[in-house]
């Protein structure tokens, strides 16, 4: 195995610094229990890239092909009880999940897969590497978009999510975390969908893998799952980066908590865009945007009617009375 850069991945020989930077003196916050190890008898582990609840992705090299990877260890934690079989069986749905997405081929927001094996009772899933940022880093580091990279945003991913819809796989984990902005403009997803989450019943706990503000709020219960979840989350992306607020928790919008307009708090949206965005965060699915095709749709149509229900009536009435109050 070669002496390897955990930073950048380039072969360092005997040096202690690296051109990219790092230094073998000091402490590496970005360190990993794998990092420097040589998985599969293939794979050079370098530093952490990017960490969640159910899985840790580390920068690494494919010493057979020769190029840099990412590798995804999705070790289930908190997704079974304490039983050796609920975690296999866990463990082998996200390799047939995986493999599944991996078939996918004409989704461009998908990162290409390379390998998936299981090591040491953990799964791990090897995907392409590419240059760039999640949108939750862009915005939480106070980055803006203008209002055409927003609609490329959002173009790329509805297009991207269609495919993925044609072939009956519901990604249901969309939100800044998961979707990434690349160097090229591209925008990639890059998570573990929500068929994982399924496992968990505590509603708190399932919070700690899915965002409760982009996340549909039949995903908090043992709900029916279809493209409607993936146009919710994706309204929600398109409201708080038009707007520059983070939507409600859904599953409390549910229970009556109000919706600011999005034409309200953003004078510049007009109104049958911001009807299309309300139309797609409607809590009641019957009320909901029901697919991808409608979504865009209603985005490039010239007049948009809101839909009603009774239940969004009542939870604009519920959050008239608390102003009022």
């Amino acid at each position: 195995m070669r002496n390897r850069c955990p930073s950048c991945m380039q072969t360092m020989g005997r040096k202690k610094n690296c051109d990219c930077g790092y230094k073998k003196t000091e402490p590496n916050q970005y360190e990993g229990p794998l990092t420097g190890s040589l998985l599969h008898d293939r794979y050079t582990i370098g530093n952490i890239y990017n960490k969640s609840s159910d899985s840790t992705v580390y920068i690494a090299f494919d010493e057979q092909f020769n190029n840099k990877v990412f590798i995804r260890q999705f070790t289930a934690e908190g997704m079974y009880e304490n039983t050796p079989f609920e975690r296999n069986i866990i463990i082998q749905r996200f390799i047939d999940y995986e493999k599944t997405l991996a078939g996918v081929s004409l989704c461009k927001i998908l990162p290409r897969t390379k390998d998936l094996f299981i090591d040491n009772e953990n799964a791990y899933l090897v995907t392409e590497f590419f240059e760039g940022k999640s949108l939750k880093q862009m915005l939480d580091g106070g980055f803006t978009f203008d209002e055409t990279t927003v609609n490329d945003i959002i173009k790329q991913l509805a297009n991207g999510l269609k495919v993925m819809h044609n072939s009956r796989i519901i990604y249901g984990n969309l939100s800044p975390r998961t979707v990434y902005i690349l160097n090229s403009g591209e925008v990639k997803l890059f998570g573990i969908g929500s068929p994982f989450f399924s496992f968990i019943d505590d509603v708190d706990k399932r919070t700690e893998y899915l965002n409760p503000s982009y996340a549909a709020p039949e995903l908090f219960k043992n709900a029916g799952r279809g493209s409607y979840c993936d146009v919710y989350s994706l309204a929600a992306i398109y409201y708080r980066l038009l707007v520059g607020v983070i939507p409600p928790v859904s599953f409390l919008r549910s229970g009556g908590e109000s919706l600011v307009s999005p034409c309200k708090a953003n004078s510049k949206i007009e109104k049958p865009l911001c009807n299309a965005l309300l139309n797609a965060l409607n809590c009641p699915i019957k009320n909901r945007t029901q697919s991808m095709d409608a979504f865009l749709n209603e985005l490039d149509a010239k007049s948009v009617k809101r839909r009603w229900g009774l239940y969004v009536l009542l939870a604009n009435l519920l959050g008239f009375c608390q102003r009022l109050y």
